[in-house]
């Protein structure tokens, strides 16, 4: 995505979840979004990456998608600094979302905070390294 601003980058993936069917409304969605980016940001320290998320009836499908920047934007990070982000892990879900899938999209944001591997992947791998990478994750079983 070629944008310059947090702004422009939520409008555009709202524009992009639009486009491809997942959303009936995605004002409600993109407003969502900015009201929960008020509360703080997940940067993930040290990666470039950070995540997108919020939950809203207004989609047809939970989504997960991973955005990259030609520029990085600078984002507030843990504490007060601030990190080059050019990469964007978004997941959204609506509010009435079973438990299975809330818990997938959970396992999905461990990852991003424990695994290297996954943040690599998020940076530079194509759509089927992701793709592969996230169906490894949510099919992890939980040591009980």
């Amino acid at each position: 995505a070629n944008v310059s601003s947090f702004p422009e980058l939520i409008n555009y993936i709202c524009d992009d979840i639009s486009e491809k069917g997942f959303v009936n409304d995605k004002k409600v969605v993109r407003d969502l979004i900015f009201q929960r980016e008020e509360k703080g940001n997940v940067v993930v320290p040290g990666t470039n990456v950070a995540l997108i998320h919020t939950r809203s009836d207004e989609l047809i499908t939970p989504i997960v998608g991973v955005y990259r920047l030609q520029e990085p934007l600078s984002m507030a990070s843990v504490g007060f600094s601030n990190e080059d982000v050019n990469t964007f892990l978004v997941m959204l879900a609506r509010s009435s979302e079973s438990h299975y899938i809330l818990q997938l999209l959970g396992k999905v944001s461990v990852a991003l905070i424990e695994s290297e591997e996954f943040i690599d992947i998020l940076k530079l791998g194509n759509i089927k390294d992701i793709r592969d990478y996230l169906i490894n994750i949510v099919n992890i079983e939980e040591d009980i």
